[in-house]
């Protein structure tokens, strides 16, 4: 109970200040789908897109009519499919959970439209692979936690078109810059061994095009 009331004093005094200072601002919620992949120097194979879904909340802070500034929470699938054949059909699928958090700023090309970028910071929360042979049943394990960093970090820039008011449409694209395996047994196998920890991350990294469907409250 005491934490509920002093967050509700603290929106409360950003409330009163931005009053004050004229500043305009909104809160939101949004949601959406996904399409994410590895990229990297240091990949194996060839990939496809990894279609999954997003959702968090934003608050929008106008300081300027042509500027704004918006910070993020969000919970994110990453991950991609490797579908190749090597004597026989091998489908593998990874599967990485983060909580996202967007430190965004934008320039408002008109009244509708608004173009985004900033930095992004993810912690990882949990990861499954899964690998499916020709027909057989497909496997499917938890990924150590030691097989990945605890957390992701990259650039974000996409564009934001608003309409009716209440609603936006966002298309964005998340580049991470964070390697995420410390050897390729780690990457490329099914349940591995830890095998010998390189002392870099392999340039492996997350990537992913989204489209957001947004509810100004």
């Amino acid at each position: 109970m005491k934490k509920i009331t002093l967050t509700i004093l603290f929106l409360l005094a950003i409330n009163y200040s931005f009053a004050f200072t004229g500043t305009k601002y909104k809160f939101g919620i949004f949601g959406g789908i996904s399409f994410s992949n590895f990229i990297g120097s240091d990949l194996i194979r060839d990939s496809e897109f990894r279609k999954s879904y997003v959702f968090g909340s934003f608050l929008r802070i106008n300081p300027h009519n042509k500027l704004i500034f918006q910070p993020e929470v969000m919970y994110s699938k990453k991950g991609q499919i490797d579908d190749h054949v090597a004597g026989e059909h091998y489908r593998i699928e990874f599967e990485l959970d983060y909580l996202d958090f967007n430190i965004l700023s934008g320039f408002n090309i008109s009244d509708n439209l608004t173009f985004l970028i900033g930095p992004y910071f993810g912690v990882y929360l949990k990861g499954t692979q899964s690998i499916k042979v020709n027909d057989y049943e497909k496997h499917k394990f938890e990924i150590p936690n030691d097989y990945l960093p605890k957390y992701d970090y990259g650039i974000m820039s996409g564009t934001s078109l608003y309409f009716f008011k209440y609603f936006s449409f966002e298309f964005r694209y998340f580049y991470g810059l964070k390697g995420l395996y410390r050897n390729y047994a780690n990457y490329g196998g099914i349940d591995p061994e830890p095998g010998i920890k390189y002392e870099k991350y392999l340039n492996i990294r997350n990537s992913s095009w989204i489209i957001i469907l947004g509810l100004n409250l």
